[in-house]
C-alpha cells in the first residue's frame, strides 16, 4: 500500500467514527507580579504538555464535570 493510500484509509476511519465529546478547565492565575499563568499538564503516554480535560460523568452539567 502506497503511503497516499495509506493517508487516505486512515482519514476514512477517523471521520467514520462518532464524535465524542471531552470537557475541559483552563485553569490559570494572575501572579503576584501581574503575570498570566496558565496550568498545563503533561500527557502519560507522550510527555506532551495538554490542557486537562475529562468524560462526561453522568448527568452532571459540562462546568460542573471541569471542576472534578
Amino acid at each position: 500500500m502506497n503511503v497516499l493510500s495509506e493517508i487516505s484509509s486512515t482519514f476514512q476511519l477517523m471521520f467514520r467514527r462518532p464524535k465524542r465529546t471531552q470537557y475541559a478547565a483552563l485553569c490559570y492565575r494572575k501572579s503576584k507580579g501581574g503575570r498570566l499563568e496558565i496550568l498545563l499538564l503533561t500527557s502519560r503516554d507522550t510527555g506532551r504538555w495538554v490542557i486537562p480535560k475529562g468524560w462526561p460523568m453522568g448527568n452532571k452539567a459540562a462546568h460542573v464535570v471541569a471542576e472534578d
